[in-house]
């Protein structure tokens, strides 16, 4: 495989380079949602860097330099020898889930029947593909992605971040990125948006779009001239709102959650007494709500559980606030006692969920009948 001037034994080996965040390998402005590099990746570019023959120019706060840098023999083989010590950890991470469909790849040079999808944008802010022979484009946190029907669960539903650049980039649930090697393999483990992590959009006939990587290649399936099924994930039209906080003394109805299991990805949906669904804000300085009518991805939640508490940790890698008036948020990084729950069973498949302040999530109809 070759990258830039250096060459590796596997996709595998080229990604592991990948996550060092090697600025020789982005050649863009990164995306609002690029938060800098971690403290490992710093330390292997300081020791790629000084083998580097050309200089660096100037940089501008917030962009990237944009020179061409190449890594040197003994660059390589740093990378090479930690691909070596972490090659069976990682290639237990991208190992293929078990969806009953088949791998997805990015490795058409033209537009065709192959390779356009029809974007459904759903209430809860997320987007699902689904392709023309009604297969959806399905990613788990680390694993590699495929092209499934239609399953339970968050693995179908995209977080979707327009770049700088008109490109867009596709978080899975838990915050990962999908990165595109250059075998036309797509996996979900990037943390960060970077030239990997970046598609571009073309549209095609009937609002369907096709999408191309970085490699100049376009993501797509085989197909035998199968058309679009009926759509079946719309939402639904509410006329009324559901607003969630946790301010209930006691359990009534409205504090009891129906907990549903995605057996996919294993996270959990909350069904409210009027049929709807707990759903975690799309934007960061949002409100939990209750008013999705079906379990997209952000109404999945991975449920984590520690000293007899538990916690949501939600689509976008953050944990479920309960504030002490009540309000519901979901835009903290780690879970500490106001991301704890403790959770009461009924015997009934139902829940409550009470918070740090001794209060419960409770479910309200704002309009329409109300219980």
């Amino acid at each position: 495989m070759n990258l830039g001037t250096e060459e590796f034994e596997s996709d595998e080996e080229a990604v592991l380079l990948a996550a060092t965040k090697r600025p020789d390998q982005v050649m863009r402005k990164p995306s609002r949602f690029v938060f800098g590099l971690a403290a490992a990746s710093a330390a292997l570019l300081l020791a790629i860097a000084s083998f580097i023959a050309p200089s660096w120019v100037n940089l501008r706060p917030g962009f990237r330099n944009t020179s061409q840098v190449t890594a040197s023999t003994i660059g390589k083989s740093l990378v090479s020898e930690e691909w070596k010590r972490n090659k069976e950890k990682f290639q237990e991470k991208v190992s293929l889930p078990p969806f009953d469909g088949q791998l997805l790849k990015a490795v058409f040079e033209e537009t065709s029947a192959n390779t356009f999808f029809e974007e459904l944008q759903m209430d809860d802010g997320t987007v699902s593909f689904r392709h023309t022979n009604g297969m959806f484009i399905t990613a788990k946190n680390g694993e590699r992605v495929v092209s499934s029907p239609s399953i339970p669960g968050s693995t179908q539903f995209f977080g979707k971040a327009t770049n700088e650049d008109g490109t867009i980039s596709l978080m899975v649930h838990g915050g990962s990125w999908l990165t595109a090697l250059p075998s036309g393999i797509i996996v979900a483990n990037a943390a960060n948006i970077q030239a990997w992590q970046t598609f571009t959009q073309q549209k095609g006939e009937n609002g369907t779009i096709a999408l191309r990587n970085t490699h100049g290649k376009y993501l797509g399936v085989q197909t035998h001239g199968e058309q679009f099924a009926v759509a079946d994930r719309s939402m639904l039209t509410n006329d009324f709102s559901i607003i969630t906080t946790a301010e209930a003394v006691s359990i009534g109805l409205r504090e009891k959650l129906t907990i549903v299991h995605n057996t996919a990805d294993n996270t959990v949906s909350f069904r409210t007494i009027y049929g709807t669904f707990l759903t975690s804000p799309p934007r960061l300085d949002g409100l939990v709500s209750g008013d999705s009518t079906i379990a997209c991805g952000r109404e999945a939640f991975s449920l984590i559980k520690k000293n007899g508490k538990v916690y949501l940790h939600t689509f976008d890698g953050r944990y479920i606030t309960a504030l002490m008036h009540g309000f519901l948020v979901g835009d903290a990084k780690q879970p500490n006692l106001w991301e704890s729950f403790d959770m009461e069973s009924h015997g009934d498949g139902t829940v409550s969920l009470k918070s740090f302040h001794g209060k419960y999530i409770s479910a309200t109809k704002l309009f329409g009948p109300s219980f």
